[in-house]
């Protein structure tokens, strides 16, 4: 794995080293508490400078640090703002009350993929308590089956049985167990640098990551799941040799988020076809369990449902869709999403299949980065990318010399200024800019990477 040269740049003598990196530790704690605590998200300049602060701090920080117990500090501050954000009600998202929702109906016994929020206000169903009018109206898809699998049910239910009627309580107790999957990623990521036979330090890229810390323990976001299990999953198959028993991990991945299935196309050329089949075996017996409390006719047809829609419906955020949805509107005169999202999906699993079969140098350590390459490959290519899906890009980057996933988690919250407005209408001048940005770094870090390429086969003897 060939490293990208880093910048050169100055550091302070060691006592002010320390004295600076604290108070930018602290500072941080601050900025964070006045984003995730008083700051609404229709105040759009007020969300954008705090969290130029934290990404300018985030910077500062990972500089100032050189030394392990300079490292234990700023580590311990990272999971430190983790736990300030336990009390605060999520304010750049409103997904939570879904999954208040949903937690209340398994606490009455009721399968939360059988039916729509709409069919329990319509009477068409009878509603339990907690499930009315009130809740209801706070729903941002009412209209649509849930999307969110049974690891996510679970910490629903969790919530729901302990605080049955109080919205704080039941937000605390599903970031309590976020902390819970987030503390688990950052000791994991410092056994899989060592094994991979880099920098500890680098956990900090992700640890201090202000989208991170902001989207997935302010907000409420389950990728703090999927990002603990991805790295259980990879540090089985490559640190502890294991790759059967990684099944479990990978199996618990999926039962987070979906996204994971795109990834079982890298284990053959890795571990062989007979490990690979015993592999899919346990994490298919995994995904089984995990789903069986939910199974009914219903649930295929819900998840089904919600995968069209997603592909079919949903529009935010997007990049070269958003290109050819300007086409479409040229040629056709409307919206071609019905049709550009089920082609973009295509490619995307055609892109995937190809990066699979076209790996120069295959093993568990270079995993990381395929993984990287195919979920961005995944993004680009989607109708919608809400800033927080890139954090799991931002974990796996940690792990490769490429920083383009840390510069989109900045750039990213340019789409903030869609929730200025009850309409959410985009500004796609900012989309352009964002894109525009990522694309130019990742050009770059790409031809960096193959000059290196380039030079040293160039000093190979033959």
């Amino acid at each position: 794995m060939h490293i990208l040269p880093a910048p050169v740049f100055t550091l302070p003598p060691a006592p002010k080293r320390f004295w600076r990196l604290a108070a930018l530790l602290a500072a941080s704690g601050v900025a964070y508490w006045l984003l995730c605590y008083p700051t609404l998200r229709s105040n759009t300049l007020q969300v954008w400078v705090l969290f130029a602060i934290l990404f300018a701090f985030y910077g500062g920080i990972y500089l100032l640090v050189q030394t392990p117990a300079q490292y234990r500090l700023a580590w311990a501050a990272a999971w430190g703002y983790r736990a300030l954000l336990l009390f605060s009600l999520p304010n750049l998202s409103d997904d939570f009350y879904r999954f208040m929702w949903d937690g209340r109906l398994l606490l009455h016994g009721i399968n939360p993929f059988a039916a729509l929020p709409i069919d329990y206000v319509n009477q068409t169903l009878a509603a339990p308590p907690g499930i009315d009018c009130a809740l209801y109206e706070q729903l941002n898809s009412p209209l649509y089956y849930t999307v969110y699998p049974p690891v996510c049910q679970v910490v629903f239910y969790l919530a729901a049985l302990l605080f049955p009627a109080s919205t704080g309580g039941a937000v605390a107790v599903m970031k309590s167990c976020l902390l819970l999957f987030e503390t688990g990623t950052l000791l994991l990521m410092p056994q899989l640098l060592k094994n991979l036979r880099l920098p500890e330090k680098r956990t900090l890229l992700y640890a201090l990551n202000p989208l991170a810390i902001a989207e997935i323990s302010g907000n409420l976001h389950f990728e703090g799941a999927l990002i603990f299990f991805l790295l259980a999953w990879v540090y089985c198959l490559s640190v502890c040799n294991k790759p059967v028993e990684s099944g479990l991990f990978w199996g618990l991945a999926v039962c987070s988020k979906l996204l994971p299935l795109l990834f079982l196309l890298f284990l053959p050329r890795r571990i062989g076809f007979k490990k690979t089949a015993w592999f899919a075996m346990l994490a298919t017996l995994v995904i089984a369990a995990c789903f069986l409390p939910f199974f009914e006719p219903q649930t295929a047809v819900a998840l089904f449902s919600s995968t069209r829609l997603y592909f079919g419906r949903f529009e935010f955020n997007a990049g070269i869709y958003y290109l050819l949805r300007a086409m479409g509107y040229v040629f056709t005169g409307y919206n071609t999403i019905q049709t550009t999202g089920k082609l973009l999906a295509a490619v995307t699993f055609a892109a995937i299949v190809a990066l699979a079969f076209s790996e120069k140098k295959v093993s568990a350590k270079t995993l990381p980065k395929t993984l990287l390459f195919a979920l961005f490959l995944y993004f680009a290519l989607s109708t919608t990318v809400h800033p927080w899906y890139l954090t799991t890009l931002v974990a796996l980057c940690v792990f490769t010399p490429y920083r383009f996933a840390i510069v989109w988690s900045g750039v990213a919250l340019l789409s903030y200024a869609a929730y200025h407005t009850t309409a959410y209408t985009e500004n796609l001048w900012l989309i352009a800019i964002e894109y525009v940005l990522l694309y130019v770094v990742l050009g770059r870090e790409l031809w960096r990477e193959m000059k290196i390429c380039c030079t040293t086969n160039i000093n190979k003897p033959f």
